[in-house]
Parts: structure tokens; C-alpha cells; sequence
């Protein structure tokens, strides 16, 4: 057993950068952890290069190919580094059972990371679930370890503590976060229905380079009647919760940091599958659900904006259920699980 590791997930402007971004906070803990050299595997996108270069996490591209030409660079490369361990996070192919099973071959535990709703078991040594619709669901009857449920999602560990203060009732700061792609340009729907609201207020608006609109978006925010802040590519999200009231943000894995963070937010979805997390989270009052923003008409908009800021006991609401659903403790409790499999495994844990 070598002194690597593999970690195999991509990134697109179609799928974002959050599995890219989990991959990197893996890529850390297990690092720091067990002094391993991770690499991260993807198939070449330019977007998600060029997001990875900014990271210093050490990666690996191979070109867009059958899962059988993958499966077979993955055996190869394995040959040489005789990886410590392999975890996949890749949603186009963890229903694929050939591929999963294809895995084994590289030599080495695997732990996969999912975020499907539904029941769903997987060929692997651990398997993560994240999705809230985890919470109540058994796998005492599968192989493998199951950690499921939103105590698990994949973080920044910062999260484990909160500096946020207890909503007020008064809103003054507002968090503006779409993504690192934003496909849709969320983020002008957004700033366009706060300017008819008339509130004395200050925005922070977080975007990337890879949406591609930033010069577009910084003549916008000239152009806003209230005082406003850019702030591109942060390294987490997590310093900047602090400075806002409420935030507006789209789906994914915003939405775990945000309720981890304590801020109550609402959400403006891009895709179905954050709409059912979205959903979700706001039948348990730690989440808003403005609405799936294809089928949300522009004038709609300010209306049910309006009546997230206007609900302090929403607010209230989501700042005292939050702990009980997201806590920013998942990493941890992965790295919990590797260390026991190592350790059964004979493997001598070297931390740096």
C-alpha cells in the first residue's frame, strides 16, 4: 500500500464545482490525517481546470472516455501508486453497479460519495449520503459502511463552530451566492427584484470567474440604489456568513454551509435536484424556498422576497433548528470511519 490516494470526481459549467469542492476538503483531511498525497482524477473540462488551478490541490486530468477506457486508466495508474485508498464522487456513473464493482480492481478500500434521495445502496467499503431525505432511511442489511443523513454532508470543518449572532428582526446586510457557474444568472433576477423593495441595506455579493459575467455584474452593482461589495473566488464561504443579516442563495452545497453557518437564508433553485433539498429543508423551517427559478416569473420575484424578509419568526426559526439538521461535522465523522478501516486493514497511520 503506497502513500497516495485516489480521489475520482469532476466539474463542469453544467454540474458546478461542488463535487470538485468536496473532493479538495477529502483531499485535505486526508492529507492532515494520515499523511497521504492525494490526487484528484477528473476528465478534462476547461472550466473545471481552471477552477482547480486556483486550488494548489494536486490533480489529474484524463480525456472524456467510456467506463471502460476510465476503469482502465484507473488500473494503470494504480500499478504505479498502489493508493492507500480510492474515493468516487461521481453522480453520471454511482448507479452504474459495473463501474462500482470495477473499482475493487484498483486494489485498495473504496468509499463512495453520493447525493441521491432515495433508498440506495452502493458496492463500496464506506458510502456518504448527505441528502436530507437520508435522515431516516437503514442499510443495516447492506455491505459496507453507511453514513447517511445531513449530519454527514461534506464541508469546510470551520463549520463545526458558529460565530453568528441571533437574528434581530431587522434585516441590513444581505448575502447574495450563486455558485461558482451560475448558468442562469441568478444573481441579476436577484439584485433586479431588491431594487423595488426600497430597503436601506447593503449587499455582499460572492461570484467567480468562471460565471464569465463579472464585468457585467460589477456595471450592475454601480447602477444598484443601495451599497454593495464584490468578492471573487473565496477560498470558503465560511467568513462571510458572519457579516450578513440573511442570505439569498442558490442550491447545492451552499445550502448546508449556510444552515451549518446558522444565517437564516432562502433559496432560488437552478435545478430539480436543489429543489428537493430546498424543499426539504423548509418543511423542517431551517430553509425559504423562493422557487425553481425556470418556472419563477420575474415580477414574482420581489413578492416572495419581500415575504422572506418581512418573516422575523422564520428567522427565528431557522437559527434554533439549524443545529439539529447540518453541524459541519462530516469530514470528521468520514475520516472516523477511514481511520477503523485502515486500522483493521493493518495500515500505520503517519498524520503530518
Amino acid at each position: 500500500m503506497g502513500n497516495t490516494a485516489y480521489i475520482r470526481s469532476d466539474g463542469s459549467k453544467e454540474i458546478g464545482m461542488g463535487h470538485l469542492y468536496r473532493a479538495i476538503l477529502i483531499s485535505g483531511m486526508l492529507e492532515t490525517r494520515f499523511g497521504l498525497k492525494p490526487q484528484i482524477l477528473m476528465k478534462e473540462n476547461e472550466q473545471a481546470v481552471a477552477f482547480m488551478a486556483t486550488t494548489g490541490a494536486r490533480y489529474l486530468t484524463f480525456p472524456a472516455a467510456s467506463i471502460e477506457e476510465e476503469i482502465q486508466f484507473l488500473k494503470e495508474h494504480s500499478l504505479k501508486d498502489a493508493p492507500a485508498c480510492l474515493v468516487a464522487d461521481v453522480p453520471a456513473v454511482e448507479n452504474d453497479p459495473v463501474y462500482m464493482g470495477s473499482l475493487r480492481q484498483v486494489g485498495c478500500p473504496t468509499i463512495a460519495i453520493s447525493d441521491e434521495s432515495i433508498w440506495h445502496p452502493i458496492d463500496a467499503d464506506i458510502i456518504l449520503n448527505g441528502h436530507p431525505h437520508q435522515n431516516n432511511k437503514q442499510y443495516g442489511e447492506e455491505k459496507g459502511i453507511y453514513l447517511t443523513g445531513s449530519k454527514y454532508f461534506l464541508m469546510d470543518p470551520a463549520y463545526m463552530k458558529s460565530n453568528v449572532a441571533a437574528p434581530t428582526g431587522k434585516i441590513r446586510r444581505i448575502l447574495l451566492a450563486f455558485g461558482r457557474t451560475d448558468h442562469l444568472g441568478l444573481v441579476f433576477n436577484v439584485l433586479d427584484a431588491l431594487k423595488p423593495l426600497n430597503m436601506l441595506i447593503s449587499v455582499l455579493v460572492i461570484s467567480s470567474q468562471a460565471t464569465g459575467y463579472l464585468d457585467r455584474l460589477k456595471q450592475s452593482l454601480k447602477g444598484m440604489p443601495f451599497a454593495s461589495r464584490l468578492v471573487v473566488d473565496p477560498v470558503s464561504l465560511y467568513p462571510y456568513w458572519e457579516e450578513c443579516d440573511v442570505a439569498i442563495i442558490s442550491g447545492g452545497n451552499m445550502v448546508f454551509e449556510r444552515i451549518a453557518s446558522r444565517v437564516p437564508g432562502a433559496t432560488i433553485c437552478a435545478l430539480e435536484s436543489q429543489l428537493e433539498i430546498a424543499h426539504y429543508f423548509a418543511i423542517k423551517d431551517v430553509n425559504f424556498n423562493l422557487g425553481f427559478a425556470p418556472k419563477l416569473a420575474r415580477e414574482e420575484l420581489p413578492k416572495r422576497l419581500r415575504a422572506f424578509f418581512d418573516n422575523a419568526e422564520n428567522h427565528r426559526k431557522q437559527y434554533e433548528n439549524a443545529p439539529l439538521y447540518v453541524r459541519g461535522r462530516g469530514l470528521q465523522y468520514l475520516g472516523d470511519e477511514i481511520q477503523k478501516l485502515f486500522a483493521a486493514s493493518g495500515r500505520i497511520i503517519s498524520p503530518t
